[in-house]
């Protein structure tokens, strides 16, 4: 009920407008969802292993594991394709529900004598955290940890009791690690500090506390061995990923961190997301007064907090919450984790309905009430909490960090909950010290109304808070705003393109959501399930992004974002039917002739020269023209911002000038009465004076050519660089030679993993897929197995003779992931049958 309540005063569907699809939430996981939503349909492009729907063909399981794992994204097929954004929406609801009532189940774990509603109110305020609405909503895989924290903290606790085999404890962590390996990591190391903390402030032995931890930590291993089939093949992948520059980890300041714990403020992914509920932070701050508590659980407790908010003050510790990899974007994705701890001490700090004897032994009156005052913090920790949240809510008036907002009324819900509870306390001490029944009906009146009062606090402010970092969010990220019925259309239109292009023969590079933000477009060919070029995503492996960067896709993000809609060459090397080009696209699998690319060509033109099997590119020396004067580039040229070169380039007669750079400005033909038009601008950041690569500039009718370069202003000087072969010369008749004698397999079938062709007559040379040779494939010609040699680092095999073809996909590391499962679940089936007398399969009774 809370989220939906959060939903309907954000204004989220079906109670507003907002889709709240948000960053990589539209330019990955919608797409990604639609994807496997057809492999649960019964695709033809994809399957868990491979997809032809994406990149020209890229191995999928990495992807499935990262963003696609677990239960909750079968619900998917549930509804139809066009809509997907209603299902990531259900289920982002579900798992929240989910986490809410996993915590509640941990904390009555941990405190079954403290008040329900108290867990319940916890729990809820765990799963509205700063961090769901900051990070986990917009990365649906990262709600999985969300869950996994409480229930792999209950795994921690259930290794302490007596006689508990460990191989429920072991599917558990098997279930969180195959839904999202990343965000169980972090999960496990917050149910390590759970375990840890528990046995530091209750345990009578090292070597008891030894053995539970040691049992917690065969039970995670054994877990982790179950999702080998999966983890393995993805750690490869990654492993083998192309390289990509990471995010810095330069320690924020202390105010960036600890004004966080407070409502209403937003970090832009660039400062930790803790805050929980304003209660649950004045519980932790009232900690080191709380006298309920004994000396060494409130020591242990201090220690803890003081030690996991350090972490994400030092790099070196902040890197090992990532998994020991920088990550490429937000650093603070650990939140999840640290909000959960915040609301487990938060629990642990309030009293016991009935306090153990040993914490009042001695005392009486007025010292007995201060101790325990019956199911409510005494006056003395609340003073704690007064004194610490005074010196934190001064950074409310200005903690100085660049995009972190932060409202002037942040602090108010927390003095709000602390004059209630402060109230309430010291009516319940002074019934204590007094007795009497008056006294007792006076406290029993006050409790209640400050429960209400607290209970109806905490959930306005969640809600408030939400709005907050909605508003926020969107200063610095837009939104995309998916409907149903341009959905319908587009997947029709993708449909009739694809059969057009006659799929598995060609693939298709359209363009349909030319309205959309120019980051929701890189994953389209998933999102509408027609066999695409494009491709984002963060598991890319160096094996496909290397060769699709050497054919001149945009080499941005290190290679993890592929992007190139109109490139009428690169389109037809791809095999790709293109309805704005004026060329067909050369088959899916064809044989190319040998050629040596011609000498002083950059990468991009010599890979697609070696591609086609014939030469197209020449680049001859450009000149730059001041006035009548023309000296040659032999170096980089920086255009002065705001001003413009004048660049000339000689192109035989048949022959196009090209673009061959990114430029951040425009780029004018000049005319011969002197007059100019702007003729090329990148499809890539459209509506932007940037101009890309690749683009045909004029046809040339022998003379020079003048191009006038217009840079922008406020630039880097990069962004504004003529290089020496800024401008190429483009021969198109070899393409068309090309395009009219290559000759398509007499029989074509692809399906996911599987390529199969047959020809009419023999081939003999080098046979190519217009797919990138990534590790995994294996092929065979006429039957027998055949080396892969790739060409342009294109999926090619050389023939002789050859009538038939065949190639299989299969991810490397997938058949050691299922030995090392099969092996888990052979020792976890030995471990839960055989009787021991003593060890790591039974606990000791404590």
């Amino acid at each position: 009920m809370t989220v939906l309540l959060i939903m309907r005063g954000s204004g989220i569907r079906p109670f507003g407008v907002r889709s709240n699809i948000i960053g990589d939430d539209g330019a990955q996981y919608l797409e990604f969802y639609a994807v496997f939503r057809d492999i649960l349909t019964g695709s033809h492009l994809s399957s868990p292993q491979f997809s032809w729907a994406l990149g020209a063909g890229v191995p999928f399981l990495p992807t499935y594991a990262t963003y696609l794992g677990g239960p909750f994204t079968f619900l998917v097929a549930l509804f139809p394709a066009n809509r997907v954004s209603t299902a990531i929406t259900v289920i982002v609801v579900a798992k929240l529900v989910v986490a809410s009532a996993v915590m509640y189940a941990l904390l009555r774990t941990l405190g079954p004598r403290r008040h329900p509603l108290l867990a319940g109110l916890l729990g809820i305020s765990y799963a509205t955290c700063t961090w769901v609405f900051d990070i986990g909503w917009f990365n649906q895989q990262w709600l999985d940890g969300l869950i996994a924290f409480p229930a792999l903290a209950l795994v921690a606790l259930r290794c302490r009791g007596p006689k508990h085999h460990l191989w429920p404890g072991v599917l558990v962590v098997a279930l969180f690690w195959w839904s999202n390996f990343y965000s169980a990591y972090m999960a496990s190391v917050g149910a390590v500090i759970v375990l840890v903390a528990v046995e530091a402030a209750s345990s009578t032995g090292l070597r008891r506390s030894a053995a539970r931890i040691g049992r917690f930590a065969l039970t995670g291993v054994l877990g982790v061995a179950l999702t080998a089939p999966t983890l393995i093949p993805t750690l490869t992948g990654l492993r083998n990923g192309s390289p990509t520059p990471g995010t810095d980890l330069a320690a924020v300041r202390w105010s960036g961190i600890l004004v966080r714990l407070l409502p209403m403020t937003e970090g832009v992914v660039l400062a930790p997301a803790l805050f929980c509920s304003s209660a649950a932070l004045l519980l932790v701050l009232g900690i080191p007064a709380a006298l309920h508590l004994s000396v060494r659980t409130r020591a242990v407790l201090v220690v803890v907090a003081v030690a996991v908010l350090a972490s994400l003050k030092a790099p070196t510790l902040l890197l090992a919450w990532n998994a020991f990899q920088v990550p490429h974007g937000m650093p603070f994705r650990c939140g999840f984790v640290i909000s959960g701890l915040i609301i487990v001490a938060a629990h642990t700090a309030w009293p016991p309905r009935r306090t153990h004897p040993r914490a009042v032994r001695g005392a009486t009156g007025l010292r007995r009430a201060l101790t325990a005052s019956r199911d409510w913090p005494g006056p003395l920790a609340w003073g704690c909490a007064a004194v610490l949240f005074a010196l934190l809510s001064r950074i409310v008036e200005g903690p100085g960090e660049e995009f972190l907002f932060v409202d002037p009324r942040a602090a108010q819900p927390g003095w709000a909950a602390l004059g209630i509870g402060l109230v309430a306390s010291l009516v319940v001490t002074a019934a204590t010290a007094r007795g009497g029944r008056s006294w007792r009906r006076v406290m029993s009146v006050v409790l209640v109304l400050a429960t209400l009062g607290g209970t109806g606090l905490t959930l306005r402010e969640n809600l408030a808070n939400s709005l907050f970092v909605n508003v926020k969010l969107r200063i610095w990220a837009s939104e995309l705003f998916p409907r149903a019925s341009q959905d319908a259309a587009r997947l029709r239109a993708a449909e009739a393109a694809t059969r057009k292009a006659g799929w598995p023969l060609h693939r298709v590079n359209v363009d349909l959501v030319s309205e959309d933000p120019i980051w929701s477009r890189y994953n389209s060919s998933g999102r509408y399930s027609f066999p695409g070029i494009n491709y984002y995503s963060t598991t890319i492996e160096a094996s496909t992004a290397r060769p699709l960067v050497n054919l001149g896709y945009s080499d941005r993000n290190g290679g993890r974002t592929l992007y190139r809609p109109h490139d009428e060459v690169l389109s037809s090397l791809l095999a790709a039917y293109d309805p704005h080009s004026r060329f067909d696209p050369l088959p899916m699998v064809r044989t190319v002739p040998t050629i040596k690319p011609q000498a002083g060509l950059s990468t991009d033109m010599a890979t697609r020269e070696t591609l086609l099997g014939a030469h197209l590119y020449s680049s001859p020396r450009l000149y730059r023209v001041t006035g009548r004067r023309e000296r040659p580039i032999a170096s980089p040229l920086v255009v002065p911002a705001g001003t413009n070169q004048d660049v000339r380039i000689s192109c035989p007669a048949g022959q196009y000038v090209v673009s061959h750079q990114y430029f951040n400005g425009m780029m004018m033909l000049r005319n011969r009465d002197g007059g100019s038009v702007q003729v090329a601008e990148s499809h890539e950041i459209p509506k932007k004076r940037v101009v890309g690569p690749h683009f045909l500039i004029k046809y040339s009718d022998g003379t020079p050519t003048t191009v006038e370069f217009k840079a922008n202003g406020a630039v880097p000087p990069q962004l504004r660089t003529i290089e020496p072969d800024g401008l190429a010369c483009l021969d198109l008749r070899p393409l068309e030679r090309q395009i009219a004698v290559s000759e398509a397999p007499s029989s074509l079938r692809i399906t996911p993993s599987r390529i199969e062709a047959r020809f009419s007559q023999p081939r003999s040379g080098r046979l190519v897929v217009a797919t990138p040779a990534a590790d995994g494939w294996r092929c065979r010609v006429d039957g027998r197995s055949a080396p892969i040699e790739p060409l342009a680092g294109m999926l090619a095999v050389k023939t002789s003779g050859a009538r038939e073809f065949s190639c299989g996909y299969k991810p490397p590391g997938l058949s050691l992931g299922i030995s090392v499962a099969a092996l888990a679940g052979l020792v976890i089936v030995i471990m839960a049958t055989t009787p021991w007398r003593r060890g790591f399969g039974q606990g000791e009774r404590s």
